[in-house]
């Protein structure tokens, strides 16, 4: 008797998780951001040469993002290193704002600033791209605000 009661508690237990796991496979999936982008960002003012530039966003379940730009940037404090790390939140139904920081060097390779850039962007209807705009503040080495700029984003699932 007692061996059979155990079998049936396996049985339960084995049953009970295989009931929550669609539960914990529709938490990793509800967000329609996550994933991997294409984007073009063109920069609509503070920019004289090169105001456009590609790559790619990862954006990762939990809020995390990897940007890696395939273009260079140049500001005068010099170039925009080409990865950013960031993190993204939704604002609404398929609305969405992320943060992203580069570091900036001079010719020499010093240091020379950072940006911190903000997007609020919009999924469309199949959830295959996306467009917005955002600000980028650009900040001296010293932390006091050097520049902002605003720009326009448009991305396509990869």
């Amino acid at each position: 008797m007692l061996l059979r009661f155990a079998k049936m508690a396996h049985v339960l237990t084995i049953l009970g998780v295989i009931g929550l796991l669609p539960g914990i496979m529709l938490a990793q999936t509800t967000d329609h951001l996550a994933g991997t982008w294409n984007f073009k960002a063109i920069v609509t003012t503070g920019c004289t040469t090169d105001c456009q530039y590609i790559g790619m966003i990862a954006f990762n379940q939990g809020g995390t993002a990897v940007e890696q730009r395939g273009t260079v940037v140049e500001y005068d404090l010099g170039y925009v290193e080409r990865t950013a790390l960031g993190s993204w939140r939704s604002t609404g139904t398929s609305a969405y704002r992320f943060r992203m920081k580069n570091f900036v060097f001079d010719s020499t390779g010093k240091f020379s600033g950072f940006i911190v850039a903000t997007s609020d962007v919009t999924l469309s209807s199949t959830l295959n791209s996306l467009s917005g705009s955002g600000t980028a503040k650009i900040f001296k080495a010293d932390g006091t605000l050097f520049r902002t700029t605003t720009f326009t984003i448009t991305g396509t699932r990869f």
